[in-house]
């Protein structure tokens, strides 16, 4: 995948996983949620607990969308090693570091809440609003520079175009447009 589509999925996407490990090796791994704030992937959280363990440790971030998921008779009849998921996939990887400075954590916590509640209505996160005072002084933000992106798109590569139109009309029968959409503006690009 190019660098704009990784970009779009990590900001389309609600959650992705972190995973890293601790100062004494035991991996840590779970789910937050996320946004793209200046050039930065980030994330809140409590200013102590697994998150702060990772804190200028390597970490790896991973987002996946599931396109379709097919049953191996699309593909074969009777073979059952075919049942597949066709997805999206985007990773970064880089040092995790904690944000300390006061506007880039209302920014992050601006950009989190635009994202997880963008037609609700609520007062805008400032470091100069009493309301967000004790927030912002209790809530850690971390982030994860965007300079090392993978991404992966398995939707289909490689296979022959028989296979690919019995996949379409499998999706369309199943009800599922968007993904038989998807897959087919993939074979036109």
């Amino acid at each position: 995948m190019h660098r704009d589509a990784i970009l779009d999925l990590l900001r389309r996407l609600p959650t992705v996983c972190l995973a890293g490990s601790a100062d004494d090796g035991t991996p840590l791994i779970g789910t937050v949620h996320h946004a793209l704030v200046d050039g930065w992937l980030t994330f809140h959280g409590a200013p102590r607990g697994w998150r702060m363990a990772l804190v200028d440790r390597p970490v790896v971030v991973e987002a996946s969308e599931p396109v379709a998921v097919l049953p191996s008779t699309v593909v074969h009849p009777e073979m059952a090693c075919h049942a597949s998921t066709w997805y999206r996939q985007a990773r970064v990887r880089g040092v995790l570091s904690r944000a300390e400075e006061p506007e880039f954590v209302a920014r992050v916590l601006e950009a989190l809440m635009r994202k997880l509640q963008p037609d609700e209505p609520w007062r805008p996160i400032a470091t100069d609003d009493p309301m967000y005072a004790k927030v912002l002084e209790r809530t850690a933000v971390f982030r994860v520079p965007l300079d090392h992106l993978e991404g992966k798109e398995k939707l289909g590569q490689g296979r022959s175009e028989a296979t690919i139109e019995r996949v379409v009309q499998y999706l369309r029968e199943r009800g599922d447009e968007e993904a038989a959409r998807q897959i087919l503006a993939l074979r036109s690009s």
